[in-house]
């Protein structure tokens, strides 16, 4: 066991690949048979020799273009979650608003004795936001729409 180690430290050291690309490919076993359902041509360079792997991660040799790589995949990330960001605050924006303002309507009502017309107001406002959203998630994206479960559990528990 300690001689299998010591030899491994020594091919890692003297730069020797610790497999034989020829002798895996020559192989008769059928553990290291490839299979012929994938027809991508997968090849890297193994040493100084070209072998067929199955890997979709490698990186090329020189560090300048593993840097930017690096830099660029980073710059990604950070864009994305300063985007994701924005609009959050966007849509926080928009809601407080719209609240304010229906607040405001409906207070302005109230003094006077309009109960009636604030009931409207109120009401025809939400009837307003809520075709907004139905007309986005039906005709924009209707694949955000829900899959309609919670509606069957609360008209299954009476709640409807």
């Amino acid at each position: 066991m300690e001689n299998d180690r010591h030899e491994e430290a020594q091919q890692l050291l003297m730069n020797e690949p610790l497999f034989d690309c020829d002798q895996m490919m020559s192989s008769e076993s059928t553990l290291l048979q490839r299979s012929s359902i994938n027809k991508a041509s997968q090849v890297a360079l193994v040493g100084a020799k070209v072998c067929p792997i199955e890997s979709l991660d490698y990186e090329s040799g020189e560090k300048v273009e593993i840097l930017k790589y690096i830099f660029m995949k980073w710059t990604l990330c950070f864009l994305i979650g300063v985007m994701g960001r924005l609009v959050g605050f966007f849509i926080n924006l928009v809601v407080e608003n719209v609240a304010g303002t229906k607040f405001v309507i409906t207070s302005n009502l109230m003094p006077d004795r309009k109960f009636m017309y604030a009931f409207g107001s109120l009401a025809t406002i939400k009837l307003g936001l809520t075709l907004f959203s139905a007309i986005i998630t039906a005709f924009i994206s209707p694949a955000t729409a829900g899959s309609g479960i919670p509606e069957v559990k609360a008209y299954l528990n009476g709640q409807i």
